[in-house]
């Protein structure tokens, strides 16, 4: 009978032991960034690790509008406001002159632009992750401004690309080349490229040869848009110049590294550069007089998504661009409502916002339109475009698209997949800008 009674608990002890080891734990870790920061050994403190590991078997369940995570900055007028989309709360606001917003290539520092007094300061925005191997490492800590300006005239166009950042200053024609890794709070990045241009309304992209590529209009008879585009060496030497891109306006890049492409909008064209064979595609847009002027593209996808207007023809102002990088082909779209500028999208789907209120999601690779949910009331016709103009923003985090409302002053959560649409944030100003990043979240593999 004891022998009897030991086995049993000996048995018990066992499921004990091994209902423990099945247990998952989060904890903190020391926060390893750069030093240089100031108060960074303080936040590291309140730095967040997930270390939640699942099988396989607890991956079923995703994210839903309530359980995405996200911090957002939102752009007004007068300043910025920084939310955490857990709790629809407001944790920073900033007070200064903005323009602009444009995210760095570390996903984690924003830059925040007046251009018009010719001042960038760069925003940490507290929340990023670091790869361990099989796993990732995510921490969160309170958003910090830079003590820095980064000045120019009239900074405009800020594009990520290998690695790097270039802004180009519409005012002087100056082109400013910075590495990721200098981005920091504390102290002000030096440019490893500077190139001068003829002043004009340009665009650079940095190469990861280290090549660049600057926007070109004549010297002898400057246009207000150019009209191609020049190649420089690392050296900041001119190498190639493709002057068949009149009306340049619009860039991305995209495709994955055996067909990594840089696309320019054009009137009458797309034009694509290919680094690897450091040659041009010219893509005839299918309609006499229309223009591209704005495109959106990303490594992870092998399709670019773009705008598609005509002056001469309003009817094609519902179209969009779809670009084939593998096929090196373009489409039109016909949405069937305009839309406005902000567009975003992932490896399979592009989102736009139609002028009706809809948010309208296109399957990439078919041109097909999957869903529309309504999000905004219509919007009403307003003039310019960017540069603090309130026009509705949007911003993408894990299948979540959030979306600004500059005439009800709202800022709303959309879950396309499930039809599902809510306004989670009411602001006393018309926001201007938005861009979002993901956080940390034990559901996110």
């Amino acid at each position: 009978m004891k022998k009897y009674s030991l086995f049993i608990w000996t048995l018990m002890l066992g499921v004990l032991l091994l209902a423990a080891c099945n247990t998952s734990d989060t904890s903190q870790e020391t926060n390893s960034t750069d030093s240089n920061e100031t108060g960074t050994e303080e936040k590291s403190e309140n730095a967040i690790e997930d270390h939640n590991h699942h099988e396989e078997d607890d991956h079923e369940e995703h994210a839903h509008v309530n359980e995405t995570t996200a911090r957002l900055t939102v752009a007004h007028e007068n300043g910025i406001w920084i939310l955490d989309s857990d709790h629809d709360e407001v944790i920073e606001s900033l007070d200064l002159s903005v323009s602009a917003l444009s995210l760095s290539p570390n996903q984690r520092h924003i830059f925040v632009n007046d251009r018009e007094n010719g001042v960038v300061k760069l925003l940490d925005s507290g929340v990023w992750s670091e790869s361990h191997g099989d796993h990732a490492h995510d921490y969160i800590e309170s958003p910090i401004l830079s003590s820095y300006e980064i000045e120019g005239d009239q900074p405009t166009h800020f594009v990520n690309h290998a690695g790097r950042t270039a802004i180009f200053d519409d005012g002087s024609g100056e082109v400013h080349v910075y590495e990721d890794t200098s981005l920091t709070t504390e102290n002000a990045p030096a440019p490893v490229a500077a190139i001068q241009t003829v002043p004009h309304h340009g665009v650079a992209v940095p190469l990861s040869d280290g090549r660049n590529i600057v926007s070109y209009t004549p010297e002898e008879n400057p246009q207000p848009l150019p009209e191609g585009i020049s190649i420089y060496n690392a050296e900041g030497e001119n190498e190639t110049r493709y002057s068949n891109c009149p009306g340049l306006h619009g860039e991305a890049s995209g495709g994955s590294d055996e067909v990594e492409t840089v696309a320019f909008g054009c009137k009458g064209q797309v034009l694509l550069y290919h680094p690897a064979e450091n040659s041009i595609t010219e893509l005839a847009l299918p309609d006499a007089g229309a223009r591209v002027g704005s495109l959106k593209g990303i490594s992870a996808s092998n399709y670019m998504i773009g705008n598609y207007s005509s002056e001469e023809d309003s009817a094609l102002n519902t179209h969009l661009s779809l670009i084939h990088l593998r096929d090196r082909t373009i489409e039109t779209i016909d949405l069937g409502t305009e839309y406005v500028g902000s567009i975003t999208m992932d490896e399979e789907h592009a989102y736009v916002l139609g002028k009706n209120g809809s948010l309208f999601v296109i399957h990439l690779s078919t041109g097909e339109i999957e869903s529309e949910t309504a999000v905004i009331d219509p919007i009403e016709p307003t003039e310019g475009h960017g540069h603090g103009t309130p026009n509705p923003a949007l911003a993408l985090v894990e299948g979540i698209v959030y979306v600004t409302d500059p005439a009800t002053m709202t800022l709303h959560q959309v879950d396309p997949a499930h039809g599902e649409a809510k306004a989670i944030q009411t602001f006393d100003t018309a926001p201007t800008a938005l861009i979002a990043i993901k956080k940390g979240d034990p559901h996110d593999h």
